[in-house]
């Protein structure tokens, strides 16, 4: 169990469910415990976020109607479910027989000596930085990575079994079962699986960085979208893919999604969708500021600082047309709209993926081995949190160093594609961070690469198309009604209708008790 910041993320503790079934049930009475334990008051927790499967999802259900816990915003780990989507689109009957023969392809070259040895020369050969991968299902990259991999090995999988059949060669034989798995149609069709689940992985390893925010899973729900659609009809995997997507992707269909999505202001006319309309999103909003006890004078005042955010006027009329950082920009704003700003900054920081605990969880296998499998749960704990501290301090050092003349020099050496395709990053092993210097230049690409593609989501014909294949994919996937001809919302309707200035609220009143559609009927 982590306690997930926006600067710093703690290590609460491990839940004990010894002699214990993993039920929903005693989750729940394990994590209310822990937090008794520690002395941290529940109201501290603006919301939760863990894995898909069937108890975890009752799990946060349960938390929020049965223990009272109702001002909790219940997130789905954005990672788990695009891991789930590659999943889903795998075990499909037409994918199933690609993905085995990858399967087959690298489980017999990396067991033989002699030929993993063959690929590492091959690799040096021919600059091939990636070796071969064999399937593990636990990580969330593996299949993508197997399919990646047996794409850009397919002339050594060929020159491979020449050597094998031929006679001459000194080469120890490869078994029928693999040869047939060598062939043109077999890398013809797994060049178009890569083409599917190339997207989503891309989309995982943008996501699995500490700074993303519920806004980054929505424009990547919406890329992958895209990308999927615009696939040629030739591609046999097409269609599994969109049915999987939709599948997946209504868990983010959700209210709150497009609330936060709506404060982020390069994107708030965008987020305003037709199954969710401005007065759906201002509802939610005081919805979720009831649950957390905010005054009416509050309330009324976050009103009118959010007419000025929709309308852009006032402190919102100069709003920057490149915004880096959404939660940066709302701490910006604290001194010109402090309740909405505040509002913006808790649903913000929001984590929307549990990559940190599993990686967490993964080390500390290393040290709850076998051999020390009598390791108390409470040392376990205080070992999780000192490699925490450990790791900050490490990450400040690398910050230090990196902006200094000798970490400038090797951080322009060092920089190369990483595995997504959006932007250049730096390797695992060079994971510096990019000097003050630096980073106007990588920032300008990763802006104008964003910019492009919001342009391409945000045009009709580029997201949605015009045939009736397509508005039936966009309306399975988040059931979207009736477009207009230019695809989503470009401009926020005005709330003002009289056309004057909103002015502040000044009110006294400290009511906890106070109507939403007062408040939606009100005007100031």
């Amino acid at each position: 169990m982590m306690f997930c910041c926006p600067d710093f993320d703690v290590f609460l503790g491990v839940l004990d469910l010894t002699l214990k079934r993993h039920t929903a049930t005693n989750i729940r009475v394990a994590l209310v415990d822990l937090f008794k334990k520690l002395g941290i008051p529940f109201r501290k927790a603006v919301g939760i976020c863990t894995d898909s499967p069937s108890t975890m999802v009752k799990f946060r259900k349960d938390l929020i109607l049965v223990d009272g816990f109702s001002w909790l915003i219940s997130i789905p780990c954005s990672l788990h479910v695009l891991n789930n989507l590659i999943k889903d689109i795998c075990k499909d009957e037409k994918v199933a027989p690609v993905v085995s023969a990858n399967s087959k392809l690298t489980s017999f070259f990396t067991s033989s000596h002699f030929w993993l040895e063959s690929a590492r020369s091959w690799m040096k050969e021919n600059n091939i930085k990636k070796g071969l991968t064999t399937l593990a299902r636990t990580r969330w990259y593996s299949m993508s990575q197997v399919c990646l991999c047996v794409n850009s090995f397919k002339s050594f999988f060929f020159s491979a079994m020449l050597k094998s059949n031929d006679r001459g060669e000194d080469s120890p034989s490869i078994n029928h079962a693999v040869q047939d798995c060598i062939s043109s149609r077999h890398f013809n069709l797994n060049s178009q699986l890569v083409d599917v689940i190339k997207p989503i992985s891309d989309a995982i390893g943008r996501l699995e960085c500490q700074e993303s925010t519920v806004v980054d899973t929505m424009i990547e729900i919406f890329k992958i979208a895209k990308k999927i659609r615009t696939l040629p009809e030739s591609n046999p995997f097409k269609e599994c893919a969109i049915l999987a997507l939709a599948k997946r992707a209504r868990i983010f269909d959700d209210v709150t999604n497009f609330l936060i999505l709506f404060l982020s202001p390069k994107h708030k006319a965008f987020a305003i969708a037709k199954k969710y309309s401005l007065e759906d999103l201002k509802r939610r909003m005081f919805e979720i500021a009831r649950e957390w006890k905010w005054k009416k004078n509050e309330v009324m005042i976050l009103n009118v600082e959010l007419s000025n955010y929709i309308s852009n006027q006032h402190c919102f009329a100069l709003i920057p047309t490149i915004i880096h950082d959404v939660l940066d920009f709302w701490k910006r704003m604290e001194l010109q709209a402090p309740y909405l700003a505040r509002f913006a900054k808790l649903l913000l920081a929001l984590r929307p993926h549990a990559a940190r605990i599993e990686g967490l969880f993964s080390s500390l296998s290393l040290i709850h081995s076998k051999a020390r499998n009598r390791l108390h749960a409470s040392n376990l704990v205080n070992l999780g949190r000192v490699k925490l501290v450990l790791q900050s301090q490490v990450n400040d050092l690398k910050q230090e160093y990196s902006r200094s003349d000798v970490g400038v020099q090797r951080l322009r050496k060092a920089k190369k594609k990483r595995k997504t395709d959006c932007n250049e990053y730096l390797s695992d092993d060079d994971n510096l961070f990019a000097s003050e210097e630096n980073e106007d230049e990588d920032e300008t690409f990763v802006v104008d690469f964003i910019e492009n593609e919001l342009e391409e989501l945000d045009n009709h014909e580029g997201l949605v198309g015009t045939g009736e294949d397509d508005l039936k994919f966009l309306d399975g996937l988040f059931d979207y009604l009736n477009f207009n001809d230019d695809g989503f919302i470009h401009e926020v309707e005005e709330v003002d209708e009289d056309g004057e200035d909103v002015i502040e609220c000044e009110t006294n009143d400290d009511e906890e008790n106070w109507d939403i559609e007062d408040l939606l009927n009100s005007s100031y």
